[in-house]
């Protein structure tokens, strides 16, 4: 592989790339934000006492497994102001041209997820999937940026480099989306022995593009692992004529119907 995963280069080859420490200042007014909105709705909800500087203790308390307030912080914490700002940052734009995005575009909202090391979490880890629901157009790509730590002992994410050039693949439920072993285009027994296990900083960039395969990594200990994500699609490469620009809303069809992914392209 190529040394320097920052490049077009290495990014064209392997279908993702890490960008070492640029958003350091952005992650931590986030992370600040967070803390402060979680400590509101967490007294408010007596559920702590406003004042816990502890990320890893406040989201633990705030964040529990099958409650309204939790639907409500997934929903409305990407509407910070410090979250919001990644939305259309320039620098997003501009190592995408320099990666061959010609028109990088946002094509949604940034979010934020928080993952916990419990049993009834894991359910909420992703088997080896492509980011379907974000396609757009052939050039779409996944912006993921820690605000923790991740790596293989944190949990992270597991990128399969050179896969992103096999299309789209079938994809099933069970219980969230993800491609079955049968339908892989390559052996899992192969695809593991070439992974790659994202280790980064909060405040790096990892750009992958949505056909790239890639998996959950479960955490080995227990703290919260917390990443923003972002779409960018070269809007220039929409092309109506393979419906990926509207895979997004034919795809509620194939999920209540039960077809292949593929379907909704014929």
């Amino acid at each position: 592989m190529i040394k320097k995963q920052n490049t077009s280069e290495f990014f064209n080859k392997n279908g993702f790339a890490i960008i070492k420490n640029k958003f350091s200042k952005e992650v931590k007014d986030i992370k600040l934000e967070v803390i402060d909105y979680l400590n509101f709705f967490g007294k408010k909800n007596n559920l702590t006492s406003g004042k816990d500087k502890n990320y890893d203790d406040l989201v633990k308390k705030i964040m529990i497994p099958g409650t309204r307030l939790r639907t409500f912080i997934y929903d409305s914490a990407p509407f910070l102001t410090s979250i919001q700002k990644l939305n259309h940052h320039p620098y997003i734009k501009k190592f995408l041209k320099e990666f061959g995005y010609k028109k990088p575009v946002c094509v949604d909202m940034s979010n934020i997820r928080f993952d916990m090391k419990k049993k009834k979490e894991l359910k909420f880890l992703r088997g080896v999937h492509q980011d379907i629901r974000s396609i757009r157009s052939k050039k779409t790509v996944t912006i993921w940026i820690p605000i923790t730590k991740v790596d293989k002992k944190h949990g992270t994410v597991v990128m399969y480099p050179k896969t992103q050039n096999f299309g789209l693949l079938r994809h099933v439920y069970k219980p969230n989306l993800l491609i079955e072993n049968k339908d892989l285009p390559i052996n899992i027994n192969e695809m593991e022995k070439n992974k790659f296990v994202i280790n980064a900083n909060p405040g790096d960039i990892i750009v992958f593009n949505c056909f790239t395969l890639h998996r959950s990594e479960k955490a080995k200990i227990d703290k919260v692992r917390s990443v923003i994500q972002l779409t960018y699609t070269d809007i220039s490469e929409v092309d109506m004529t393979d419906n990926l620009f509207f895979l997004n809303s034919e795809f509620d069809a194939f999920a209540k119907k039960d077809r292949s992914l593929n379907s909704t392209l014929k």
